[in-house]
C-alpha cells in the first residue's frame, strides 16, 4: 500500500495486513534497501537538509530536515543506527537515550540483520570478480519500535526522548518526526 502524500510504501509486500509487533523475517536486505532508498529519493526531491550526529561509540543518528508545513504529520526523518557487527560480541540489550527534535509520528522502517558465524566462511565472499551478499542471514523487520526496542518520555511541549533498551547489532530505524512548533 502506498502513502498518497509521500509515495512511500507503508507496509511490506509480504503481508500488508500484518499489524502485530511480530517481526517479518527476510532472507536478504532487499526490503530494507527498498524502504531506505524510498526515503532517500523522497528527501532528495524535497532538497532535505542532512545532519549527522555521533551519539555513542557505535550509534549514529542522521537527520533529514524537510521544509516545515509541507506535510501535516512530519517535517523530519531521523535514522538511528547501531553499526557494530552481529558476530563481534554486540549485545542485544543495549541502553541509549536519544533526544528528538520533536515527537515521533511514524516508524518508516525498523530492523536488524542477524548474521550467523557460518556466513564468514562462505567461499563466495572471497570471490574478487563478483560482489556477493552473504547467504544465511535474516533481516528482522518491525513496524513499531515502542515497547520492544524503546520507551518514550515527553521532555517538554516541544520534544521527547526515546530510551532504547534493546538495540541489536546492525539495528537501523527510520522514524518521522513532527516538530511541536509546526503542529497546528
Amino acid at each position: 500500500m502506498q502513502n498518497a502524500s509521500t509515495g512511500l510504501i507503508v507496509r511490506s509486500s509480504k503481508d500488508p495486513k500484518n499489524t502485530t509487533k511480530e517481526p517479518e523475517v527476510f532472507g536478504d536486505i532487499c526490503y530494507a534497501r527498498m524502504k531506505l532508498n524510498q526515503v532517500h529519493e523522497h528527501c532528495t526531491r524535497l532538497n532535505a537538509e542532512i545532519s549527522m550526529h555521533h551519539q555513542a561509540e557505535d550509534v549514529i543518528i542522521v537527520t533529514r530536515q524537510i521544509e516545515p508545513d509541507i506535510y501535516q504529520d512530519f517535517d523530519c526523518y531521523m535514522f538511528i543506527m547501531r553499526f557494530c557487527f552481529f558476530n563481534k560480541g554486540g549485545e542485544y540489550n543495549y541502553s541509549q537515550s536519544i533526544e528528538l527534535p520533536g515527537f515521533m509520528s511514524e516508524v518508516v522502517f525498523a530492523g536488524y540483520l542477524e548474521i550467523p558465524d557460518t556466513v564468514y566462511g562462505d567461499t563466495r565472499i572471497k570471490d574478487k570478480s563478483t560482489i556477493y551478499g552473504p547467504r544465511g542471514c535474516k533481516m528482522h523487520s518491525f513496524s513499531d519500535i515502542e515497547g520492544k526496542f524503546c520507551s518514550r518520555e515527553k521532555l517538554s511541549d516541544s520534544n521527547e526522548k526515546l530510551h532504547f533498551h534493546l538495540m541489536p547489532p546492525s539495528f537501523t530505524c527510520c522514524i518521522k518526526i513532527k516538530s511541536r512548533q509546526y503542529i497546528k
